[in-house]
């Protein structure tokens, strides 16, 4: 069952005046953002910027994660009459992580009786050069309902600057180089969580959702006397505005990544039985559709080279230790895949908690090592597991070896 359809069933399911839930939501025009922000912080410094396009091009095509827009819940609003109202909110907390960053909840409203007039006028907070000062001044002053939009947001604008770097032939050509230009570049934005408590200081319910204005990197805020409910219309005007996209377009396709890693060694195995080695390909592109030119021919030129998509790992180092072959032999047999590199993370290469279990099953049979199944988690990465493997194998070694050497010294005690 699709998204679409199980929330279409949930709505039908509720009572007039109910609300849907759904929590904790990885946010799709963020994608790229978040996977921007993972390369930059582990990435080293001296990292050109045509590397880090390619992992994070390659980390958005490995993603098996479901990624949905939040204009997906207004979309679904504009077709079935009973959902009144959508919400979209930002998580709060202070700690700037992955959940609080790049994820948000959804509330859809089934018809709902009460609806609550937007207020009188928005300040637009970049047209009018606010500060968090200003803010206050306005909220002392006890205004009924208060509108700020484009409010600058300390949590992800870093990381959308990062993008634009990346997409720029200008600036820095080294992450090193960007860091150092992005030094200040938070000092103007705004934590969430200090609106929150400003809005708590001053009475005032509060509702943050991303930007109407088309930055990613700013939020909008209404500060509210009262009920908090405020009308989609309020909030999503750009979405609400825009032409209707269709409806694969509002979220990415987790299941692609796993029908890639599956499709490909079931090809290279058809061809090989079929077809002299000569004559194999060497590498498989798969992709949704072929791209075509305006008369409807392939566009040959618009066609990824090999090693471009999810088909192949961004950086491939070859296994060097007999543990790191063994251990690459065991993963490509779990996984289904035709190759492994020892910077390949199990997780990331489709591995879960059933196929954990098995390959510390394995890991066990093969080396004959107890490998806490916390240890994959703590080590996903192939080097790092095949040197933790190393470690409990040569203190099992050196335990057993200082048993033989009690036992046989208590064998020669007792000949004595």
């Amino acid at each position: 069952m699709t998204s679409r359809a199980l929330l279409k069933a949930a709505v039908a399911a509720v009572s007039p005046g109910g609300r849907i839930f759904v929590g904790d939501v990885r946010n799709l025009p963020l994608l790229k953002a978040f996977h921007a922000s993972v390369q930059c912080h582990r990435a080293e410094g001296g990292t050109r910027k045509s590397q880090l396009r390619h992992l994070i091009e390659n980390d958005v095509e490995l993603d098996a994660e479901l990624v949905i827009d939040p204009a997906f819940f207004v979309a679904l609003k504009d077709q079935d009459d009973r959902i009144s109202d959508v919400e979209i909110f930002l998580k709060r907390g202070h700690s700037q992580n992955e959940l609080t960053r790049f994820r948000y909840d959804a509330f859809l409203h089934v018809e709902a009786t009460h609806r609550p007039s937007p207020p009188d006028a928005w300040l637009d907070w970049r047209q009018e050069r606010l500060t968090l000062a200003d803010l206050k001044r306005r909220l002392a002053s006890n205004p009924r309902a208060l509108g700020v939009r484009g409010i600058p947001n300390a949590r992800l604008v870093v990381a959308v600057k990062a993008l634009d770097w990346l997409a720029s032939e200008e600036g820095p050509e080294t992450l090193e180089g960007f860091k150092r230009a992005m030094a200040s570049a938070c000092d103007e934005a705004i934590e969430p969580e200090l609106l929150w408590s400003l809005a708590e200081k001053h009475g005032y319910a509060l509702e943050l959702c991303y930007s109407s204005t088309g930055s990613d990197a700013r939020i909008d805020a209404l500060f509210r006397k009262g009920d908090i409910l405020v009308p989609d219309a309020v909030f999503w005007g750009r979405q609400a505005n825009s032409p209707a996209k269709p409806w694969a377009a509002y979220a990415n396709n987790p299941l692609k990544v796993k029908l890639v890693r599956d499709l490909r060694p079931r090809l290279r195995k058809y061809l090989g039985e079929a077809l002299p080695d000569y004559m194999v390909p060497g590498d498989f592109v798969i992709l949704e559709r072929l791209p075509l030119t305006p008369n409807g021919k392939v566009d040959r030129k618009a066609l990824p080279a090999p090693g471009s998509t999810v088909a192949t790992a961004a950086v491939y180092v070859p296994p060097e230790t007999p543990t790191e072959k063994v251990l690459a032999e065991l993963w490509q047999r779990i996984l289904r895949i035709d190759r492994v590199g020892t910077k390949d993370n199990f997780f990331e290469s489709g591995g879960h908690s059933l196929l954990a279990m098995q390959l510390v099953g394995r890991i066990r049979d093969r080396f004959g090592v107890d490998l806490p199944l916390k240890n994959l988690f703590q080590r996903p990465q192939l080097s790092d597991l095949a040197a933790r493997i190393d470690i409990l194998s040569s203190t099992a070694r050196a335990r057993q070896e200082t048993a033989t050497a009690r036992l046989a010294a208590g064998f020669e005690y007792g000949e004595v």
